[in-house]
């Protein structure tokens, strides 16, 4: 796969993005990371794309977890008579949420 990188000029992307040559433009860097996550995709076996697969619903499904556990606590606040208005309510959610979103 690594020589699949270097001969399509992405294998600086394996260092991270911030060693990603300084002298490109950041459209430029997000290209070259689009053609990097799409030379590894097509490398990856079926076994290990459905892995990938099943990482994403997990994540999906962690989302509902933490959505339904944040209104919970919400009904949980209102039962005593805790008021928050809804854009107290926006930032609690958008600040529980991981970093990856």
């Amino acid at each position: 796969m690594e020589v699949i990188l270097i001969q399509q000029g992405v294998a600086e992307v394996l260092k991270g993005e911030a060693k990603i040559s300084r002298s490109l433009s950041q459209n430029e860097k997000n290209k070259m990371i689009d053609n990097a996550r799409s030379v590894i995709i097509l490398c990856l076996g079926d076994k290990a794309l459905r892995e990938v697969a099943r990482e994403k619903i997990i994540v999906f499904i962690s989302i509902q977890e933490q959505l339904g556990d944040f209104n919970k606590i919400l009904d949980d606040l209102k039962n005593i008579e805790v008021k928050l208005e809804d854009e107290d309510k926006t930032f609690l959610i958008l600040n529980s949420l991981s970093k990856s979103f």
